[in-house]
């Protein structure tokens, strides 16, 4: 997903309910105006990255039903 990092002005990400599985990719954070992100219902592992303290913007985030440790 390294086209993520020219959309700069994205506002909502709606990845829900997708099967994804793996990592969140640390491109999406460079989406600073993000205001909702929804990965839920998906088989995605591994931590939740730091850098999501970076996305300032960020009123909702979905997490429920994944297998994300460190919530």
């Amino acid at each position: 997903m390294v086209w993520l990092t020219s959309m700069v002005h994205l506002k909502s990400l709606r990845f829900g309910s997708n099967n994804f599985n793996g990592l969140i990719l640390h491109s999406l954070f460079s989406c600073k105006n993000l205001t909702m992100l929804n990965f839920g219902h998906n088989n995605l592992d591994g931590q939740v990255p730091e850098s999501f303290k970076n996305l300032k913007a960020l009123i909702v985030l979905l997490l429920s039903r994944t297998n994300l440790v460190n919530l």
